[in-house]
This record gives structure tokens, sequence and C-alpha cells, in this order.
């Protein structure tokens, strides 16, 4: 099962807020127009659970009448299309879903699942159009599997790879069973419109007379989402984060049978979430945080510091204590040392608190944001320009940030400055050297990144690496889709921006231990770094930070495996 991907905390709030203004425009329409509309699913257990978002939910479920519906899109084409666009099939013969999106001009919001199809993705509220269901219980069951089957045909159609809602064994049947319907359907040459067509009719086959109940049958499963009209109305007002929205009558009956005990929250790897595959704002940008007022007793009142060194960590107790100390030690005066715990389960906490060093900053987190949104989050809260981002085991040697920062004051066009790397042991005893860089000097990003690519990552680990934050900034940070090398895929990101300034003497240790994220690159785990290194090469080709063709990718792939077998013979032997 694949882990969750959870966003940066700002840009969650960001996005949920830009969610917030759609749902009162069509809050507005609908009550000008006497539309009937409710929210549902995700959006009904926020609202009782949590009056508003779920915490780490990034969309808006939607409901009314298919004739409302309808309504709804004809006003926001005619009088809101300088804000938002309609997205459905109606308006884009590639779209494959049944519902209806409006989205915000300007923005991109790009699911990982449907990254491949040709449509105008953007940042949405998903409104789901119900139809008429027939009283006649055989009537009933045929409109509803039909339209499910043609409905998932259409997704199949344009999505070889689609979401599944289940896991291990059954998924990876399913997921073969779906690319080879997908193949199948390529070789036939199976007109999309043929699909549409024939869902439509099924779905709205009783719209023309008043029937009983009422449905949505194009979810995962085509039953949880019929209700009879007593279910829904009168409709119920309840509390969504700043308003009040409208919901139906018996929505605690209607979230049971669609999601059991709603009211528990799931466990962190349960936790589902549109995580995109490409976000952009637009023009809706992130608004920046205003500079609190520096009080007397407050500690920004201190002296901005020039360089944040950030520490991550995560059940670190054993190490943790010598690599803030290593860090407070630096002969560079102009500093903080800044450490954001992930809801760590030993002593690690405790292991800090009696730290006095007015330089020093402990951050624990209040839920496990997992390894790429705790980097995140610990690059997001520090305050110097500087950044030298550590992991919670490694050690800086004492003219570590003093000799990096001489680069990246002197060099505005460097944008990496990477040192040579000892390796140490469990008891900080020096094993062996980090094959870097071998040369001294300023060098061409895209050429270091490419034979990176091809022959061994030359940036080294995180420890010998620092960088600007507002050059972090402008890459988007480290990235949940690349959560194995996400270190790689930064140091790419800034060698494409810029040069890169090598500094071959060691001036850091990096701890070899079998149990690191580095340790461990065999069997299923060394397979995932493989797939994550050959997404790596796509994602930064297509970005232009590096060119590498075809021959060159499958090499590069190859030669990772054999280096992830190589490096984890060796940490294990080492260690």
């Amino acid at each position: 099962m694949d882990k969750p991907k959870f966003y940066q905390p700002r840009v969650l709030k960001h996005l949920q807020e830009l969610e917030m203004n759609i749902v009162r425009d069509i809050a507005k329409i609908c009550s000008d127009e006497n539309l009937l509309w409710f929210g549902f699913c995700g959006t009904g257990i926020g609202a009782v659970r949590h009056k508003g978002f779920i915490p780490w939910d990034d969309d808006i479920d939607l409901s009314m009448p298919r004739a409302d519906h309808d309504r709804l899109m004809q006003i926001l084409e005619e009088q809101y299309s300088d804000k938002y666009y309609i997205l459905n099939t109606a308006t884009d013969a590639n779209y494959p879903l049944a519902n209806t999106r409006v989205c915000l001009k300007g923005t991109v919001f790009r699911e990982e699942s449907l990254k491949d199809i040709d449509c105008p993705w953007g940042i949405f509220v998903d409104v789901y159009p119900l139809d008429n269901a027939a009283d006649n219980p055989l009537a009933y069951y045929y409109q509803m599997w039909s339209s499910w089957f043609w409905g998932k045909m259409l997704i199949l159609r344009s999505v070889p790879r689609p979401y599944l809602y289940i896991h291990g064994l059954p998924a990876k049947i399913v997921a073969g069973g779906c690319l080879a319907g997908n193949k199948l359907m390529d070789l036939l040459h199976i007109d999309k419109a043929r699909l549409l067509k024939n869902r439509d009719r099924q779905l709205k086959k009783y719209n023309h007379m008043k029937t009983r109940r009422v449905a949505y049958f194009c979810d995962p499963l085509p039953y949880t989402n019929t209700f009879t009209n007593e279910d829904i109305y009168p409709l119920q007002m309840l509390d969504f984060e700043d308003i009040q929205l409208p919901f139906p009558k018996n929505l605690d009956e209607l979230l049971t049978k669609m999601f059991g005990d709603y009211m528990t929250p799931p466990p962190v790897e349960k936790r589902k979430t549109h995580y995109p595959y490409e976000l952009d704002f637009g023009p809706y940008k992130i608004p920046t945080e205003p500079k609190k007022k520096p009080g007397r007793n407050d500690p920004d009142s201190r002296k901005t510091p020039m360089v944040s060194i950030c520490i991550p960590a995560y059940n670190s107790a054993r190490y943790i204590r010598k690599t803030v100390e290593a860090a407070l030690t630096q002969t560079y005066p102009n500093l903080e040392v800044l450490v954001v715990d992930d809801c760590s389960v030993d002593e690690t906490v405790a292991c800090l608190r009696d730290i006095t060093d007015p330089r020093f900053r402990l951050i624990v987190n209040e839920e496990n944001l997992g390894m790429t949104g705790n980097w995140n989050k610990c690059v997001e809260n520090c305050r110097g320009e500087y950044i030298k981002l550590i992991p919670s085991d490694d050690l800086l040697y004492p003219d570590s940030v003093k000799k990096s920062v001489r680069y990246l004051k002197k060099h505005e066009d460097v944008k990496l400055v990477i040192t040579g790397i000892d390796l140490i042991d469990n008891d900080d005893k020096k094993i062996g050297s980090y094959a870097g860089w071998p040369f001294a000097g300023v060098f061409d990003g895209k050429m270091l990144a490419k034979f990176s690519i091809m022959l061994n990552n030359f940036f080294g680990n995180p420890v010998g690496a620092m960088f600007r934050k507002s050059d972090f900034q402008r890459t988007g940070g480290f990235d949940e889709r690349i959560p194995y090398i996400l270190d790689f895929d930064l140091w790419l990101s800034l060698a494409g921006m810029g040069n890169v300034a090598v500094i071959p003497e060691h001036l850091c240790g990096f701890r070899v231990r079998s149990d690191s994220n580095t340790g461990v690159m065999t069997g299923k785990r060394g397979a995932d770094y493989t797939a994550e290194h050959a997404r790596l090469i796509d994602k930064h080709s297509e970005r232009g930070d590096v060119r590498i063709n075809l021959p060159e990718k499958r090499l590069s792939v190859a030669w990772r495996r054999l280096r992830n077998y190589l490096i984890a013979c060796y940490i294990r032997i080492k260690s």
C-alpha cells in the first residue's frame, strides 16, 4: 500500500481557502435562483467531526438534483466566466468522470491518476448531479449496474491505471486487468462518445418522471449513493469553516452507510488526500505571512540569523544530542539551530529540553507529517537566509558553515555548495569517505546534474550541502512524490537553476547505519528506489534541469539498481 502524501500546512490552508471562495459563489447563486444543493461524503464528515475541512482533506463534495445542477453550470458560464470554467463531459470530450468540476481559472491541479489525460485541470470543487432512480427493484438494479459499468468503461478508456480503493493482491490483479482492458480498447478503437452515450442514457433514464429515490451511480460502488427524498429533505444547516452549508436531514445515517464509524479518524497511513502531480496557484499565490512585531521577551526579537541549521528528527534519541551540540559549536557565529520533531515515540524531545543556548529552537509537531512533510516544515520555519539541513544522526565539523557561507555570499550564481563528507560509525569513528566530485571550484550545475544521474551522486548527502532559502522556495521544496531520494531531487532542481560550488575538504560526518533510509536498498525497497530514480529522470528532463535521452535513461536506471545493491552491502558490512 502506498504511503499517503500530505501537503505543507500553508499550501493546504491556501488551497482550502480558494475552494471555500468557490463554494461561497455557488451558495450565492443557489440562494438567488432557489436551487437545491447540499454537501456530502467527505465534506459531510468534515462538518460533523471538525466543523469544517477534515484537517488533511483538500477537496469539497457538493451534490444537487440534475436540473438544478444544469442551471447552476449555465449561470456560472454566463455570469462567472471571468473567474471559473466548467469541466465535465459536456465541456471537454476527454473528461472521463461523471461529476462536474467548477475550476478556478489560471490554476493547475493535476492529480497523479489523471495526469496523462489532456484536460484543463484546475483547482476545483466537485459537484455531483443526482438522477432519479427507478422505483421498480429490477429496473433499479439494471439502471444502477449498467450506469456504473459504462461509467467505469469510460474512465478505463482514458485512464490505464485508475486509482483503486482496494489494496494488496486484489489491487494488483484489478490493476493488471485495467491496464489490459485499456490496451484492448485502444486496439479495438472503442469510441469514447459511444461509451458516454450509453452511460448517460442509463443515468438519466427516469429523469422525466417523479421517483422515490435519487442516486449518483458512478462511485467506486454504485449502491452507496442512493438516497430517498426523505433522507435528504428538509435540509439542515451545519457549520463549515466560517459559513454554514446545507446537508441532508439524515446525514448521520447516510455517512454511516457509506463509511461505517466515520467519527473515528483513520490512522495516518489510511488517510486519503488528492495530493497532486502538479499544483500551480497561478495568480492566487500563497500570501506572505506578516512579520510579527517583536516584543521584549519574544524570541524573534533576537537578531535574525544569517544561517539556519535545520534538523528534522524522528525517533532520534540515540544521536540527536550530539548532532545539535556539533551544530552549536560552529566557528561561524550568526546562526540558529532548529529541530522539528515529527511526533517521536522515544526520548528525542526529552534529550533536548535542557538546552539553553539562545540560538537553539525546538518545534514538536502536533501530528506526524512523514519524512518529506517534516523536512519541508523544518525549512519553512527557519529564519536564516542560508540553509544547512542535516539528518538527526550526522555531525558537522567546526568550520563547515563558515567555509560554505563564503561561496554563497561571493557568488550569486551559485545555488548549491557541497563539501567533502566522512563516513562515520555509531561511535563517531571515521570508516571511509563519500566519493563526491573530486575537484574544487565552481561548476556548471546542469553538467554536474547529468554526471550525477549517469555515474554517481556527486552532490552527496544533505549534511554536506548548503543553499539559499529563496532558491529552495523557487524549487517548490521537497517533493512528496520522491520520498526516498528527496535530497537528490532537490540537488538536481538547484543545479538546474545555476552553478554548484565544490569544497572537497571533508567538513562533516555522515553516519553509516544499516537501518537508515540509505541503508535499506535491497528487496522491495531497492525496487522502489529504482522506480523513483526513473521518475526523477523524467521530472528533471521535462523541466530542463538535465537532458537525458531514452538509452541514457535505461543505462542510468540499470546502474542505479546495481549501485543500490552495492551500497546496501557496503553499509551492512561497515555498520
